[in-house]
């Protein structure tokens, strides 16, 4: 059996059966439901998405509500996991920019230290006896 092709009257389908093929055997009970359509376009559309029927779309997402549901009440309800959230959100973002401060915190100090020590391998080099590295970094400074 599948669902009854109905033709809407109004913006409310009078007379919808849901049949259920998957996770449902044929004694689950079956009720007629009354859908605006925009609302059953919606679920068509995410239910060929989905590679569902429109029942089993219709199933899972009411599962999903009671899971969140259940969630929500163990979490404190919604405005305590939206607070949650948004602290979160804060946190996230004061993360990153401290993670900006020490990278550019470490790329001046390596800069520095490199600087360094090419000043260091310069003078090592201008003492050495015979070194024409001297006369070559003139040139190049003038």
């Amino acid at each position: 059996m599948g669902a009854t092709q109905v033709e809407p009257i109004g913006s409310v389908y009078v007379k919808t059966h849901l049949v259920h093929y998957f996770k449902m055997n044929r004694t689950d009970p079956q009720f007629k439901l009354r859908i605006p359509v925009e609302l059953k376009e919606t679920l068509d559309a995410k239910a060929d998405e989905n590679s569902r029927s429109l029942s089993n779309e219709m199933l899972k997402r009411l599962e999903v509500t009671i899971e969140l549901d259940e969630l929500l009440a163990v979490s404190g309800g919604f405005i305590y996991a939206a607070g949650v959230l948004a602290n979160l959100i804060k946190e996230n973002q004061a993360l990153k920019s401290e993670r900006d401060e020490f990278r550019s915190l470490v790329k001046s100090e390596f800069s520095k230290l490199l600087d360094e020590r090419i000043d260091l391998l310069e003078s090592r080099l201008l003492s050495l006896p015979g070194s024409s590295f001297g006369k070559a970094v003139a040139k190049t400074k003038t």
